[in-house]
């Protein structure tokens, strides 16, 4: 039988506790090696990735250039459905006073394409792209309205 899993932090809290108690069958490990090896990062709001922060700076870029006002990284949540939510990588400001919603993806899951694809019927005053890196350079869809 495997002894029991715990952090340094909970076997330090649990000698402090229960001084005369001999813990040689539990083993000590760090928050970091109880993930899986096969999970995903998991995004943190307001954190963006590598390509991210290289499609901010081709933003940036336009921006210099008076191609576009501005733009802001996650700025937006916008709600598809009861419970189901999108917050865009990017809101960028056009010269006009319209926003478009970007999002970048390096790999996409199932629900994020859903939800990128339904957007843009429900905010027909917004267009909504989707940013990918592949083979070198920058991939951008703009998502269709189903009446398009």
């Amino acid at each position: 039988m495997k002894p029991p899993t715990i952090t340094s932090d909970q076997l330090a809290a649990l000698k402090r506790r229960n001084p005369h108690i001999g813990i040689a069958s539990v083993k000590s490990v760090e928050p970091k090696d109880l993930k899986s090896p096969n999970t995903r990062h998991q995004h943190r709001r307001g954190e963006m990735n590598n390509t991210e922060r290289r499609f901010a700076e081709v933003l940036k870029r336009r921006m210099i250039a008076k191609e576009i006002l501005g733009y802001a990284f996650e700025r937006y949540t916008i709600l598809l459905a009861p419970q189901t939510t999108l917050t865009p990588d990017f809101a960028v400001y056009r010269l006009d006073g319209g926003i478009d919603f970007y999002e970048v993806k390096g790999h996409m899951e199932d629900d994020a394409a859903v939800k990128i694809k339904t957007a843009p019927q429900g905010f027909p005053m917004h267009e909504f792209y989707l940013v990918r890196w592949k083979n070198g350079d920058w991939h951008v869809d703009k998502m269709r309205r189903l009446e398009e």
